[in-house]
């Protein structure tokens, strides 16, 4: 899953401050994974907020990705990242 993030994770490091000891546990039943912060984007006050997590059991990973430009942002990202969940069964490629 580290390495699906850390991935993904060149979309925002060119234009984002990171920091790898700021990468949380991310775990919120049934989910658990890694969340990792990019802020500073493009030189302004925007934040990006990336979770991998996977369910126990389920044959797929979860990847979310989360912008924040002001305060009303914020608090829908904290919605999303504490209330998401997969419903129904996926499409498999069989």
């Amino acid at each position: 899953m580290s390495d699906l993030i850390e991935g993904f994770s060149d979309n925002y490091i060119r234009d984002c401050e990171y920091d790898p000891d700021d990468r949380q546990r991310y775990d919120r039943s049934p989910y658990t994974g890694i969340i990792d912060f990019y802020t500073k984007c493009g030189g302004e006050s925007t934040v990006v907020v990336v979770v991998a997590a996977v369910r126990e059991g389920a044959p797929f990973i979860i990847l979310l990705s989360v912008q924040a430009v002001n305060e009303a942002d914020i608090e829908a990202m904290d919605k999303i990242i504490s209330s998401f969940k997969v419903v129904g069964d996926l499409p498999r490629g069989d």
